[in-house]
């Protein structure tokens, strides 16, 4: 059936905001779960992901809560990492869905991963944000970018990957984080398990700037100042993404994570540049 704009409308803020308030509640910080700090900037984050189907006009019901769903556990359980704590969660958002849409619809009732990127169709004015459920043709698109980013590059730095479930996850992750305004994301991991090859391998299909700090020699703080100034410049002028890579190694002087939260949170970091270099980009 066809759904009611303004009725929608008030269903998707109160589940938004209750969801919100029962996961501040009952999700809290500790050592154990360092990412738990939630704030009510995660409920424009759930808001913003809708957004992203803005090419796709959603006239569903049924195709509005399942989006707004996938939001919220990108939003919230993501930064999940105990599977008990990914239960509650679960549970907390079915909660939401029977009260606020009176819906006896579930994730897990899904035959695949429940998925939206933009990946799969392309119309005028770019591509469209949907549930990619048809997993096939998803690992097709995959490989074919993998194949066209290898040939694009030498066989030292070629990837060789294997498109099993959490890898696709995890790739959706980063397109979906990386095509919001300052999108960013930690990618939490043992050393060589992949993330920088997901990271190069997304910047590509973005057909974004893949950088990275080269470490070389001594690098101190103004090395981390200059190499963000010559970043923010480069994106500035030729008008073009990049997808930045930093490491915790990357992260080790206070100042320079200021910059970077600066950077994610207004999209400039005014403490940067001289009065001589902030008079010359203007």
């Amino acid at each position: 059936r066809v759904f009611s704009g303004m009725g929608m409308v008030a269903s998707l803020t109160s589940a938004s905001t209750e969801l919100y308030f029962q996961v501040k509640a009952n999700f809290r910080l500790s050592p154990e779960a360092p990412l738990h700090l939630f704030s009510v900037h995660d409920v424009a984050r759930v808001f913003s992901g809708l957004t992203l189907a803005r090419l796709a006009p959603v006239h569903e019901a049924h195709d509005m809560v399942m989006l707004w769903a996938h939001e919220s556990l990108r939003v919230y359980q993501d930064r999940m990492v105990a599977a008990s704590d990914r239960q509650a969660f679960t549970c907390l958002l079915e909660d939401s869905l029977q009260t606020h849409f009176r819906t006896q619809w579930r994730p897990a009732s899904e035959a695949s991963p429940l998925r939206y990127g933009q990946l799969l169709r392309v119309v005028e004015g770019g591509q469209v944000y949907e549930h990619m459920h048809d997993e096939p043709r998803l690992n097709k698109v995959l490989s074919d970018h993998l194949v066209d980013y290898n040939s694009h590059t030498t066989s030292q730095s070629a990837l060789r990957m294997v498109f099993f479930e959490e890898v696709i996850n995890h790739l959706c992750r980063i397109f979906r984080v990386c095509q919001q305004p300052r999108g960013h994301l930690i990618l939490v991991g043992t050393t060589g398990c992949g993330r920088n090859s997901l990271c190069a391998l997304s910047a590509f299909i973005l057909e974004a700037t893949h950088r990275t700090v080269d470490r070389t020699g001594d690098f101190g703080e103004q090395d981390i100042c200059n190499f963000l100034k010559e970043l923010l410049r480069s994106c500035a002028l030729n008008c073009h993404p990049c997808l930045l890579v930093l490491s915790d190694e990357d992260l080790e002087e206070e100042s320079v994570l200021e910059h970077i939260s600066m950077l994610v949170r207004v999209g400039n970091v005014p403490s940067l540049w001289g009065v001589g270099e902030a008079e010359a980009l203007a």
